[in-house]
C-alpha cells in the first residue's frame, strides 16, 4: 500500500478531456487513486463496460472518454467500497438535480481529500487516534459522510493489513 499522506483527489480542471481510450481511462484512475484504494482493481475495462450498460455513465459513440465521464468514473471507484451500484446512481442523480456535474465533482473530490487528510491528521505521536467535532456544511453533509466513510474503511483496512496500529505511522507518514 502506498503512502497517503499527499493524497489529492484531482479537480475538474485536472481531469483530462482530450477523449481517451478505456486502457488509458483505467491507468489514469489508478495512477490518481492508487494511495488510496482499499480493494483492487479499482476500475476494468469490464466494470466500464457495465457502467455504460447499466445506465450510470454515458453511452458515447466511439468509445471515448472525456472529463465527464473520467468524473463519474473515479466517483464510482470511490463509492462503490461502500455502497451499491444503483444507491451511487441514485445519489448521483440526486446531486445533478442541485448542481452542475463539474461543481458536484469538484466537492466530491475537496470532501474526499479532506477526508484522508483528516484521518491522517487524526494520529498524535505516539500513535493515539482523535477525532474530533468536525462540522459539515449542510450542502455537502451526504457528501462528507460517505468521503469520511471510505476514510474510515480505508483506516481499518490499512490498520489490519498492517497487521495492528504500531505500524501504521509508516504507511501515513514516511
Amino acid at each position: 500500500m502506498k503512502n497517503i499522506k499527499d493524497f489529492k483527489c484531482p479537480s475538474w480542471e485536472d481531469l483530462p478531456n482530450e477523449g481517451l481510450r478505456s486502457k488509458q481511462v483505467i491507468e489514469y484512475i489508478e495512477s490518481a487513486l492508487s494511495p488510496i484504494v482499499i480493494e483492487g482493481p479499482i476500475i476494468t475495462a469490464t466494470m466500464i463496460q457495465n457502467y455504460r450498460k447499466w445506465g450510470v455513465i454515458d453511452r458515447k459513440p466511439g468509445r471515448m472518454y472525456y472529463r465527464d465521464d473520467i468524473a463519474r468514473l473515479i466517483v464510482i471507484s470511490i463509492y462503490k467500497q461502500i455502497l451499491t451500484i444503483d444507491e451511487i446512481k441514485k445519489g448521483t442523480d440526486l446531486s445533478l438535480k442541485q448542481q452542475s456535474l463539474e461543481k458536484s465533482y469538484n466537492s466530491f473530490a475537496s470532501v474526499l481529500t479532506d477526508a484522508i487528510s483528516y484521518i491522517n491528521k487524526a494520529f498524535d505521536n505516539e500513535g493515539n487516534l482523535t477525532i474530533k467535532e468536525e462540522k459539515f456544511n449542510y450542502k455537502e453533509v451526504g457528501l462528507s459522510v460517505l468521503a469520511f466513510a471510505y476514510a474510515a474503511r480505508l483506516l481499518g483496512t490499512i490498520i489490519i493489513k498492517q497487521n495492528g496500529i504500531k505500524n501504521l505511522r509508516s504507511i501515513l507518514y514516511e
